[in-house]
């Protein structure tokens, strides 16, 4: 039987005003005190070592059990991704902190949503390389020192992109601008009407120098979009289909190499094709095959916006496929020693680290290859195999 929301109400109430309780102690400690002297153990602590006695340890319980390995196979990247991850040492104070802020939230009145991307304080970069706008005309400019033409005004304020819309007067003529993020960056953008888009690595968005009736764009590759409010239909175009909208969030992956995926985490959106006329609702994702042909699913849209956080984030995905994105993300080339390597299975995740390096140093933990690295080019080869003297042979 649940419980009368009044009386849960009112027992969290309780619970957040009582002076006696712990939680209102550990809420004005938290406040009060600085928590770096306690949690400065955690920096001594050698991952690597407990990890590794860890698997010593299972497999000392079941060494001969197929099936304790093909599931220790599944989840051992993920252990160690965790173990890894850079914020562990706060972990135990955030969880406390979670743990006021949810109960506290509870008491408090339907606001609006906060922008997600406006939360992202930095963004991971690979490379020097600087986004441009590709104009009606032809010609490339670099972003970086601003851009004026056909009416329009782009410059960039740190990872933002924002764009001035054009004048009627003086530029009458409606053009489309294209602006093409490179590899191993991702760069917010601000249009004209308030939307916002994160752009993932080798991705662009042609846009217009002004909307008009209504706003229209086209993307190749992955954006998360935060779409404003503003009367006139938005639509999103993709060599797959059309997304319409009129204000919500969503994340769009239109890269050629992938399967297409629309993750919708608010509002409602429609998407078109010759072979598909779907409507989504928040917490639906669509996938399109290469025909065209869609369908929807119920699943949590936070894991196909992992992403926009930084975190890499793949199920039951080919080595192929990871790689995929690893080369946009890193700008790196990946080289196979056979085919057969390329339909290795991973399961897991892990935040987008600074270098290549680290990365694949966290994949390879599994044992189920190897890799060489040589500036850009990144060579995968046989657990077992010899780092070879020329690996380009």
């Amino acid at each position: 039987m649940r419980k009368d929301p009044h009386i849960f109400e009112q027992d969290i109430d309780a619970i957040l005003h009582d002076k006696e309780s712990r939680l209102t102690q550990i809420q004005e400690a938290w406040e009060k005190e600085d928590a770096t002297p306690h949690l400065a153990k955690y920096d001594t602590y050698h991952t690597d070592k407990a990890i590794a006695s860890f698997w010593q340890k299972v497999a000392s319980i079941a060494p001969d059990s197929h099936t304790t390995k093909q599931r220790l196979h599944r989840s051992r990247l993920q252990v160690a991704g965790r173990a890894l991850h850079h914020y562990r040492t706060i972990a135990a104070a955030a969880s406390v902190a979670i743990l006021i802020g949810v109960a506290t939230m509870m008491l408090l009145p339907d606001t609006k949503t906060p922008s997600l991307i406006d939360q992202i304080a930095a963004l991971p970069a690979a490379n020097d390389s600087l986004p441009h706008i590709i104009l009606a005309d032809g010609s490339v400019q670099t972003v970086a020192d601003g851009v004026q033409a056909d009416g329009m005004q782009a410059k960039v304020d740190g990872a933002t992109i924002i764009l001035a819309e054009a004048d009627e007067e003086t530029a009458p003529t409606l053009q489309m601008e294209q602006l093409v993020i490179p590899r191993g960056k991702m760069y917010k953008l601000e249009l004209y009407d308030g939307t916002k888009i994160l752009l993932n690595s080798e991705s662009s968005i042609r846009f217009p120098n002004r909307f008009e009736k209504t706003r229209n764009i086209e993307l190749k590759g992955e954006a998360y979009f935060e779409v404003a409010k503003d009367g006139r239909p938005f639509t999103v175009s993709t060599p797959q289909g059309t997304i319409t909208v009129l204000g919500t969030s969503f994340s769009v992956s239109a890269y050629t190499s992938q399967p297409f995926k629309v993750a919708l985490t608010s509002g409602r959106i429609s998407f078109s094709n010759p072979h598909t006329h779907a409507t989504l609702t928040a917490g639906q994702i669509l996938t399109c095959d290469a025909d065209g042909h869609a369908t929807i699913s119920t699943a949590n849209p936070q894991r196909q916006t992992s992403w926009t956080q930084g975190v890499i984030f793949f199920d039951d995905m080919t080595l192929e496929d990871i790689m995929h994105n690893i080369e946009r993300m890193y700008d790196v080339h990946i080289h196979y020693s056979n085919e057969a390597m390329k339909q290795l299975r991973f399961s897991g995740e892990c935040s987008r680290f600074s270098s290549v390096e680290t990365f694949m140093s966290l994949l390879s933990m599994t044992e189920d290859f190897g890799y060489l690295i040589d500036g850009r080019d990144i060579y995968i080869q046989q657990a077992d195999a010899h780092t070879e003297a020329n690996p380009k042979e």
